[in-house]
């Protein structure tokens, strides 16, 4: 296990920047995850820590050593790559030890590291395989293993779930963490599904054009936002966004007609964005002063879950309702239909709209 620490890391490509200067710590043992949208800097900043690229500012250290000038192969890291990066001639024994083999490690050494990783990953009986003699999540598994054997302070993961189907990527998904916990190790994580981010992670490092939006636990990213951007981009369906005016009148709070509580005064007088992620919005059939009419333009049935599309005096919205939970509105509403609906106030994020940053009452 090993502490990472960044310090005003910048990375530019001729004349453009994709890393402005960036201060980053990932303490000894987290599994830490970079997210973002493609081009947003999250696989530069891996091969930046791993010594793939070289950078134009800052200090990199490992446990407080200065690793900035440092060979790749001498910052004891392990890279496990999107594309496995496997050599098919060789059997699965082969391609994990390989490196080991090429640092002329001691044969007996290499013998009880392999044995100890082909047991852990569950592959004693493939070791004598080679690479297309395997699916794909027993590929990813030597990828892994090969990292294993190593014995590394780091484990850098660049989008390795990526080729997998849905459902393997979920299952392996649930074996990487397992493995992290099991190694003790400290692991940096890159990805652009915010499902893995949000089921793997201690935390999450969502970036964008290479500058840190946010770095918090799953929790605090979904549920305490810095900014428009963090809110919109974690969550499916997205966030409800809609842009009004807060108003202030006869002691009264409204956002677009639909009275509010004092508890968001803090913005009252100004155009705001109002964030309302769909499971926090109620339906009703009937009218009522804290509710929007809402006409359905379309539903969406997922199986467990139901989703409701459609306007408001305010903007489009998409709301989630529970199949077996809401008086069997996701088997009788049909697109057209005129319904109404309700915001649970206290689930409400407002945003500056020109700056995008969170307006809260502090």
């Amino acid at each position: 296990m090993a502490t990472v620490t960044l310090k005003g890391v910048r990375k530019k490509y001729g004349r453009v920047e994709v890393i402005p200067p960036i201060d980053l710590e990932v303490p000894s043992g987290e599994f830490i995850a970079l997210v973002g949208p493609s081009g947003s800097g999250k696989s530069t900043l891996l091969r930046i820590i791993a010594g793939l690229e070289e950078i134009d500012a800052g200090r990199i250290f490992v446990d407080g050593k200065d690793v900035t000038q440092t060979e790749p192969s001498d910052r004891d890291m392990a890279m496990v790559f999107q594309s496995y990066a496997l050599y098919p001639h060789m059997t699965v024994a082969e391609n994990m030890v390989f490196a080991l083999r090429m640092r002329g490690t001691d044969p007996t050494e290499i013998a009880r590291r392999l044995e100890a990783a082909l047991k852990m990953l569950g592959m004693s009986e493939y070791a004598n395989r080679r690479p297309g003699q395997l699916s794909g999540g027993q590929r990813q598994r030597v990828a892994m293993g090969r990292a294993i054997v190593r014995q590394p302070q780091v484990f850098l993961f660049d989008e390795p779930l990526s080729n997998l189907d849905a459902k393997l990527r979920a299952a392996t998904r649930l074996e990487l963490r397992a493995l992290h916990d099991q190694l003790g190790a400290t692991s940096v994580f890159v990805t652009h599904d915010q499902i893995e981010a949000m089921t793997m992670a201690d935390r999450i490092v969502l970036l964008d054009g290479g500058r840190i939006q946010q770095i918090g636990t799953p929790r605090e990213i979904y549920r305490e936002p810095q900014n428009r951007f963090v809110a919109s981009f974690i969550g499916s369906p997205e966030i409800n966004m809609l842009r009004g005016m807060l108003a202030s009148a006869a002691g009264r709070l409204t956002f677009e007609g639909l009275p509010l509580s004092e508890s968001l005064q803090a913005a009252a007088g100004r155009e705001v964005d109002l964030g309302i992620r769909p499971e926090h919005i109620r339906v009703w059939p009937d009218a009522a002063p804290d509710r929007w009419p809402f006409e359905v333009d379309a539903v969406e049935f997922t199986g467990h879950d139901a989703f409701l599309v459609g306007k408001t005096p305010a903007g489009r919205v998409t709301l989630r309702i529970d199949p077996d939970n809401d008086r069997g509105l996701a088997d009788s509403v049909v697109a057209g239909q005129q319904l109404h609906v309700q915001l649970q106030e206290r689930h409400i994020l407002l945003f500056n709209p020109d700056t995008g940053v969170r307006i809260t009452n502090g």
